[in-house]
């Protein structure tokens, strides 16, 4: 019975559909009215699936009562935008002066005009221009003139979709909105200060390098530093962070940004990890027996892999420039009260540079010993970034999770490519490195990046042997 009923209704169907398509235009109303979230669902998945028998009027309608769906389902109604510009021009401004009250929605908004700007019609390039030059005239009013920081996390979200908008249409206002964005970054530090909540961590460093210089064998000891043995009883990196559960925090508006993989709490994860990493190498810096064993071990260690891999030989070469500068380092500036700031400066950028350095001739020198007998290689083309892609570099000791996790610290990263702290590039040109990159902690920092790649390139090898 319930076979032959659905064979009647495919045969009017067609007829169907039309009637119900006359009984929404009349009745559109009437119909959301009705107290029911699941005839209003239905109601607007049936008009998505058949929008060429709405009315415009109806259409209107709707934006009055459900404008955040159609802004947020703009894709799936671009046909009907696309014939119809003043019905768009009505979406976006709801019959009112548009207005930053909503950041969720004007961050759609400046979305929408980044999809209609590619458009070829000028009508709607034109629109897009005028709704942007209008947020952007707002947005940097509110900024502004907002002293008291009110609203600094929602407006930070607006700054983001701008700059983005900017950069892709290489538009000269991208650098006043830098500007702007940093002086509510400021607001949003300003306000953190005065209503945030301070979160310390207590790392007890000596403890750990107590038991870390008790060890006997070298190796062990080096990897200690970096990795860990899991249940499996597999050596595996801190760094290789993977199952990041979804967070609350992640529904919060934050001046950091984010991706679906670079969330708030694995940025947050990340730094932690790194920050005791950190922490342990400012330790060893600051006892003889600490650091001379240090530089005894990873010295010994970048030989071991240098000659059983057959890396490029300058490469250990390299390893003991750098061992010589932190020495001077520690002697020069460490020990040292009142050291001259010119000099500290030039032993952090030498340190830090040479650290960036080591870390992408090993990574590419055990990129090239795993693939030079199977593919060509290009080398050219094997930069850091690439060599930091999971889909270039697989199958190899560097899992996704821990490239990417590398990836973090020494490039752009994440889907526009404006996340993490992008060291080496930054050291590599100078780019604003002086007053904000050289420092005993990024030292340390890249030290511990540093041993963490060798370590794990060692801990590939015994895998493999």
């Amino acid at each position: 019975m319930i076979r032959n009923l659905i064979t009647r209704i495919e045969k009017n169907q067609s007829k169907l559909i039309g009637d119900i398509v006359k009984f929404i235009n009349h009745n559109i109303l009437d119909i959301f009215e009705y107290d029911s979230f699941d005839l209003h669902e239905a109601t607007l998945n049936f008009i998505k699936n058949y929008q060429n028998g709405i009315n415009k009027s109806t259409f209107e309608l709707l934006f009055k009562k459900r404008r955040a769906y159609f802004l947020y389902n703009f894709d799936e109604f671009s046909k009907t935008f696309k014939n119809n510009i003043d019905l768009l021009r009505k979406l976006i401004y709801n019959d009112k002066p548009l207005n930053l009250d909503d950041s969720v929605i004007t961050v759609q908004i400046i979305n929408i005009c980044s999809i209609i700007s590619n458009y070829h019609d000028e009508n709607y390039v034109d629109l897009s221009n005028r709704v942007i030059k209008d947020i952007y005239q707002k947005y940097q009013i509110l900024v502004e003139d907002n002293p008291n920081g009110n609203r600094p996390f929602e407006l930070s979200d607006i700054g983001k979709a701008l700059l983005s908008f900017f950069k892709s249409k290489r538009d000269s206002r991208a650098n006043k909105i830098r500007d702007i964005n940093r002086k509510l970054d400021k607001d949003i530090s300003n306000y953190v200060l005065k209503h945030g909540v301070e979160i310390k961590q207590m790392i007890p460093v000596e403890k750990i390098l107590t038991n870390w210089i008790s060890q006997t064998n070298p190796a062990i000891r080096m990897l200690s530093l970096t990795h860990q043995k899991t249940e499996k009883k597999i050596i595996e990196s801190n760094l290789s962070i993977k199952n990041i559960p979804n967070s609350i925090m992640d529904i919060f508006t934050s001046n950091i940004p984010t991706d679906d993989y670079y969330t708030l709490i694995r940025q947050q994860t990340i730094e932690s990890i790194a920050g005791i990493g950190n922490a342990l190498f400012i330790g060893i810096l600051q006892k003889e027996k600490y650091y001379t064993t240090y530089f005894n071990d990873f010295l010994s260690l970048l030989s071991l892999v240098t000659k059983r891999l057959n890396f490029d030989s300058d490469i250990l070469e390299e390893g003991r420039m750098l061992v010589l500068d932190v020495s001077m380092l520690i002697q020069n500036v460490i020990k040292t009260e009142n050291s001259q700031v010119t000099l500290r400066k030039a032993l952090d950028y030498n340190i830090e540079i040479l650290c960036s350095a080591l870390i992408e001739s090993l990574l590419r020198e055990q990129y090239r010993i795993k693939n030079e007998q199977v593919m060509y290689i290009n080398y050219s083309n094997v930069t850091l970034g690439s060599l930091l892609n999971p889909d270039m570099n697989a199958n190899g000791p560097f899992s996704k999770d821990h490239l990417l996790t590398l990836a973090y610290f020494l490039i752009n990263s994440g889907e526009n490519n404006d996340i993490g702290h992008n060291y080496r590039n930054k050291l590599a040109h100078l780019f604003n490195v002086y007053k904000n990159s050289l420092s005993l902690s990024a030292v340390c920092l890249l030290m511990y990046l540093l041993t963490d790649v060798l370590n794990t390139i060692y801990a590939g090898l015994l895998d493999y042997e």
